[in-house]
């Protein structure tokens, strides 16, 4: 999972198996994901026809390693955000005095009841939807950049792709050598990010650097380099496709043939960070390069970036661009999903993911989100909307909807079909007979299959004197030695019962019939003086 926290910023990225998650360490200091806070985040520029673009960052996360904020008074995050998470559907409203458009984002998780396959798609839908309240004319463009830092550890290899009206692009793990034994990493896997709505322009791939900020010294100049510099003049980016590393630039490029160098030149442009360069020089001398002494000198420019910009490559960004009129409404709409198959367990045995029985890549997710929207993003939000349609106080609706996100957060659905929830994030157990017992009514009124899939599995590793299961460790196919529990045998029976009548599952308490006398058998002899209580 990941989570929109109300200073707009994606935080917790627990998408690619994190420590934390997937082996419920002991240890606090373990891996949970709030160290790629900032890895997805989103900008808006508008511009009037007689006005100097205002550009302002959605989200508060302003670390001077991602980008010198303090330098620039044009680039500033948002000065307010009203908040209302109703799970599964977060809205944001951004407020600046300075801007003249009105910006809202709804972000939807695929979160459906009585929809398993569905709801267990890896990935979510972020809505924009842009007006201008203004008498005049106003050119708006939304930009999003991705940073993938929990995953695929020193980048990405990426591939942009179209289909229709919608523009994405899909970031492979690279391929590395068979001696390297990196298959069963936990972070490696793939991400699909796709856009649609307005003039769309984008950064296959990038280093993480350029994305952020650093210093470029060459004899072309002196320049702080960024994205976000080129987004600021012109509302767009470049539309480069290069998806993989750039071929290292050997070190006398003087000694290179003609060749050569225009291979090393047509190559380098097709990288953001090389063209914002070029592009800086051809303000001052718009025919450079006119020879090869100006190649020369572009590339030794564009070594020197490379030498001082870190290893992460991969990052991507989208931009949407439009104009909108006078008291006119757009709405630019992003899907990201993901696909991390290597949940290897604290046994080193690989757990894997359920969704890996409905998708090959994190692409077909997108691709599966962005078709099966109405039944999926619609009825996600109507979800969200029924919970508040009630005449009690608001804190009610509340207080069972912030509890949701727990279901998604805080389990196991693995590939072979096992699910099972924590007692809390990382911690103890999963299926808890007695935490279960407590907390899995609302399991059961949304997902009830599931409930009845933890409750089929902790019954097969009852004790043949009928004592059930306490909770299960540190996988699913393993349970602890807590059998002494006198309490679980009564809440395993009533919990089987409760499941009977709610669902009419007769398939069920047939398969659970024995487990159930075999407790009742054990509970019976806890009652030495026949009253029908245990002692």
């Amino acid at each position: 999972s990941v989570e929109l926290f109300p200073d707009g910023e994606f935080h917790q990225w627990q998408i690619a198996n994190v420590e934390k998650w997937r082996e419920a360490p002991i240890s606090g200091t373990a891996d949970e994901g709030e160290g790629s806070t900032g890895a997805l985040s989103f900008w808006v520029r508008t511009e009037s026809e007689s006005g100097t673009p205002v550009v302002r960052k959605l989200g508060m996360k302003t670390d001077q390693t991602d980008f010198r904020y303090s330098m620039y008074a044009w680039h500033k995050p948002i000065e307010e955000i009203e908040y209302d998470g109703r799970f599964p559907v977060c809205d944001l409203k951004y407020i600046d005095k300075k801007l003249p458009v009105d910006v809202k984002m709804r972000a939807i998780a695929p979160f459906v009841p009585h929809n398993t396959k569905d709801s267990a798609t890896p990935g979510f839908y972020i809505d924009f939807t842009v007006t201008n309240p203004t008498d005049k004319p106003l050119t708006v463009s939304l930009m999003s950049a991705l940073k993938p830092s929990f995953c695929n550890d020193g980048g990405c290899e990426n591939e942009l792709y179209k289909d229709g009206d919608v523009t994405g692009v899909f970031m492979n793990t690279p391929t590395y050598p068979a001696w390297q034994n990196r298959d069963n990493e936990p972070n490696r896997g793939s991400l699909c990010y796709s856009v649609k709505g307005g003039e769309i322009s984008y950064i296959t791939a990038e280093y993480f650097t350029f994305m952020q900020n650093y210093v470029s010294y060459s004899k072309l100049g002196i320049s702080e380099e960024s994205f976000v510099f080129g987004f600021r003049r012109d509302g767009s980016l470049p539309n480069t496709t290069a998806g993989k590393r750039p071929t290292y630039l050997p070190a006398q490029i003087s000694d290179m043939t003609d060749e050569a160098i225009d291979k090393y030149y047509n190559e380098m442009c097709g990288y953001a960070f090389a063209l914002s360069i070029l592009n800086r020089v051809r303000r001052l001398k718009p025919e450079f390069p006119t020879n090869r002494a100006d190649k020369e000198d572009f590339l030794f420019a564009c070594k020197s970036s490379l030498d001082s910009m870190k290893k992460d490559f991969g990052a991507c960004a989208l931009c949407s661009k439009m104009t909108l009129e006078p008291n006119e409404t757009k709405k630019v709409k992003f899907i990201l999903s993901w696909y991390f198959p290597n949940h290897i367990g604290k046994l080193h045995n690989k757990l894997g993911h359920w969704y890996e029985n409905v998708f090959s890549d994190a692409r077909e997710a997108n691709w599966h989100l962005a078709e099966n929207r109405k039944n999926i993003a619609e009825k996600a939000e109507a979800f969200a909307e029924m919970l508040y349609n009630t005449d009690l106080p608001e804190f009610y609706a509340d207080a069972w909807s912030v509890q949701l996100a727990t279901i998604v957060k805080c389990s196991w659905y693995l590939k072979d079909g096992k699910f099972g929830l924590w007692e809390g994030f990382g911690s103890c157990g999963f299926h808890t007979t007695d935490i279960t017992y407590q907390a899995s009514f609302g399991l059961l009124a949304l997902f009830p299959d599931l409930q009845l899939k933890q409750m089929e599995m902790g019954a097969k590793f009852q004790r043949e004197d009928g004592r059930v299961h306490h909770f299960f460790t540190p996988d699913l196919d393993h349970v602890d030695n807590g059998f002494e529990r006198i309490d679980m045998n009564n809440q395993f029976v009533l919990m089987v019962c409760r499941d009977y009548l709610y669902t009419g599952d007769n398939g069920y308490v047939e398969r659970l019939w024995f487990p159930v006398q075999k407790a009742m058998d054990s509970i019976a002899q806890l009652d030495s003086d026949g009253d029908g209580l245990p002692d």
